[in-house]
């Protein structure tokens, strides 16, 4: 009862009912689970506090699966026999995924390196590690801009000729360009002259 009058609860530290909703149906409904809690058991509080119940559930549902939850104050608990299969198969799939992402950046700085080298040697490299190199992939890396805009980056900051790293700059402004292009594919058409450049 202290804590209504108080209206905080002692347990968590939070106030019971939110002043934007004292004196309303709200207000009286969340006094009223509070009272319910105080009255069925003292362990009540920790359940709550440990299942995160949420006050907005109907008072039924919260009744019967908060403090009123019989099963579980005679530690019966329902187990899902899916759970520990779901949750091996979301771990498998992100480590997959990890890896696809690690082979795919693996490929992309190899590919940089040939280029760079003028050489097929870091691609071949790869393969011999194992890494999964397809036709695909090279091709796909190729034709990318933002790929070809970082080759043409190191390429400038291992240049020193002067005539060379003009060229060079050329091209990268090149790709740059194409590479912001591309990146209109995802703004809608209607927004494209608000934003202004490219794909009007």
């Amino acid at each position: 009862m202290g804590e209504l009058l108080a209206n905080r609860d002692s347990f968590t530290g939070r106030t019971i009912v939110p002043e934007r909703l004292k004196g309303t149906a709200q207000g009286r409904e969340l006094q009223i689970r509070k009272a319910l809690e105080n009255i069925a058991t003292p362990y009540a509080q920790y359940i709550r506090a440990a299942r995160a119940l949420e006050p907005e559930q109907p008072l039924r549902q919260w009744a019967l699966k908060g403090p009123f939850d019989v099963q579980r104050g005679l530690g019966i608990r329902e187990v899902d026999p899916y759970q520990v299969a779901r949750q091996r198969f979301y771990e498998q799939l992100e480590q997959a995924q990890e890896q696809y992402r690690q082979i795919r950046a693996d490929v992309e700085e190899a590919w940089i390196e040939a280029v760079l080298q003028g050489s097929w040697q870091p691609i071949y490299a790869l393969a011999q590690r194992g890494v999964p190199v397809t036709q695909d992939m090279l091709q796909r890396l190729q034709e990318s801009p933002r790929v070809n805009a970082e080759i043409y980056r190191r390429a400038l900051r291992r240049e020193m000729d002067p005539a060379r790293r003009q060229l060079l700059e050329q091209y990268l402004r090149y790709w740059q360009q194409m590479e912001a292009h591309e990146s209109w594919r995802d703004v809608p058409v209607l927004m494209r002259p608000q934003v202004g450049g490219w794909g009007r």
